[in-house]
């Protein structure tokens, strides 16, 4: 007969982990292209209020230009808030992820469950040295944990850590 009696035992706390934040670089990094997108966003935003100068009222121009700032200033504040709860640790026998402000949420991925580990560079990343560390398990929901703003190096230490300890466990 099957049972799935309760555990007695004390679990253990994933808020005990000696999570480590996130490059303070990669903050610029995110200011850097939250701010370039931002300025394209406003040209054009100003291209087409002289375009149609004569077609909108007074109103819809401020209302614009409001909901312009509210929207940047609102995404500028979220990043530097959000920014200090992106935490990792990489333990014995499995990776975690914490990120998120509103919606927080803590990813942990044991090695036995990793298939596939990328690092990937984007163009500005690169010129901060920085990397971002994909993680793929089995299934069919591709990658399971991306962490973002690693050092290169640091990124690399971890793949390599990951790689040896699987290879280790297989025996």
């Amino acid at each position: 007969m099957f049972q799935n009696l309760q555990i007695d035992q004390e679990l253990p706390d994933i808020q005990a982990v000696n999570f480590q934040p996130i490059e303070k670089d990669y903050r610029k990094l995110l200011l850097i292209i939250w701010s370039v997108f931002a300025a394209i966003a406003m040209i054009g935003l100003i291209i087409l209020i002289i375009s149609k100068l004569e077609a909108l009222p007074g109103l819809a121009i401020v209302i614009s230009f409001v909901v312009w700032s509210v929207l940047f200033f609102g995404l500028l504040l979220y990043i530097l808030l959000s920014f200090p709860r992106r935490q990792y640790a990489v333990r014995e026998k499995d990776i975690s992820y914490s990120s998120g402000l509103v919606f927080h949420s803590t990813t942990t991925v044991p090695f036995s469950r990793i298939q596939h580990i990328e690092i990937g560079e984007g163009a500005l990343e690169r010129l901060f040295k920085m990397a971002t560390i994909n993680i793929y398990t089995a299934g069919d929901n591709g990658r399971d944990l991306k962490i973002k703003g690693l050092t290169k190096i640091n990124a690399e230490k971890i793949k390599e850590f990951i790689t040896q300890s699987i290879q280790d466990a297989s025996v």
